[in-house]
């Protein structure tokens, strides 16, 4: 019993590396980890889950599948879809993700805009955006700066934002600078994205 099961596995293992799929990992604002799967670089799906911060019934979980395009003159981006709730079905949430990226030269130049509407059981409908510009200054490391809305936990706030970035293809890594610019709060944060794609 136990050779068929190795055999079984490393013949699922040798059709899974001969495929177009990878799998993909990541974190997103320090706070929320997610694991996926993605076919052909074209179209996946991630499970996004919080880190715990607070006890097991007040974490959240996500699913976003999404597919992700390209065109010419260097134009990028994904679309998506997702829904969550905390485990306590306290609020849950669904929205889209409309995200497009420009590169003009080799990378010394990108524009980058974010349009992602969707609607808190909580909060009510809310439309977060975010629009950027960055430059690869080396092969794997470059800047950016640009102004944002996009929730960091829940609500939406209006923030600048200033980072590294950090990209060798198989690593994609964020560390940004967020600062305040409505009034409302003078909270300075420091947040992390990363994400890390291989094949099987």
């Amino acid at each position: 019993m136990k050779k068929s099961l190795v055999i079984l596995l490393l013949a699922i293992s040798s059709t899974w590396a001969n495929t177009d799929f990878s799998y993909i990992l990541g974190m997103r604002n320090n706070r929320y980890a997610f694991a996926g799967v993605e076919y052909k670089n074209k179209i996946g799906v991630v499970v996004e889950n919080s880190v715990m911060a607070q006890g097991v019934e007040k974490q959240y979980v996500r699913i976003v599948p999404f597919y992700e395009w390209a065109l010419p003159l260097g134009l990028r981006g994904v679309y998506g879809i997702f829904a969550g709730l905390r485990y306590d079905r306290d609020y849950h949430d669904y929205g889209a993700i409309l995200e497009a990226e420009w590169n003009i030269y080799e990378r010394y130049l990108i524009f980058h805009g974010a349009f992602h509407p969707f609607f808190d059981s909580y909060l009510g409908s809310l439309v977060g955006y975010e629009f950027a510009m960055a430059s690869f200054f080396a092969k794997e490391v470059g800047i950016y700066m640009g102004l944002k809305n996009l929730p960091d936990f829940r609500d939406v706030e209006r923030r600048a934002v200033v980072g590294i970035l950090f990209d060798t293809g198989t690593l994609f890594l964020k560390p940004e600078l967020s600062l305040p610019t409505n009034g409302d709060t003078h909270l300075v944060r420091m947040g992390v994205f990363f994400i890390y794609k291989s094949h099987f």
